[in-house]
């Protein structure tokens, strides 16, 4: 589980960052990335429609994606909101392949 504070929990917060975000496609999610408002640690909120599967297999990626985004919990990476949406093609993807897809993005983007 990700700590409370590095967590995106309102609503408004998903439509701000959807809004102002730069949007990153893949085969098994899309990323929007945005500044955070204020000086504050990275962010992160997890998407799964029920078109990904499921309430088993979305809590399952969810969980997975959970724990590949706790690297990014350094000081490194500050002041940035990140939101993840999973799609269908995820639920056939295994834990490695959505590492190296999400890894690639944020690596390649923060």
């Amino acid at each position: 589980m990700l700590p409370l504070q590095n967590r995106i929990r309102k609503n408004p917060e998903y439509k701000r960052i959807y809004k102002a975000g730069n949007k990153f496609y893949s085969k098994y999610f899309t990323v929007i990335i945005a500044d955070s408002p204020q000086d504050s640690v990275i962010r992160f909120g997890i998407v799964a429609s029920k078109k990904v599967g499921n309430a088993v297999v979305r809590n399952k990626l969810k969980r997975q994606a959970r724990e590949i985004l706790k690297q990014y919990l350094t000081d490194e990476f500050q002041n940035k909101e990140i939101v993840i949406i999973l799609k269908a093609e995820a639920a056939e993807a295994n834990f490695q392949e959505l590492q190296t897809e999400i890894t690639n993005i944020l690596n390649k983007e923060l």
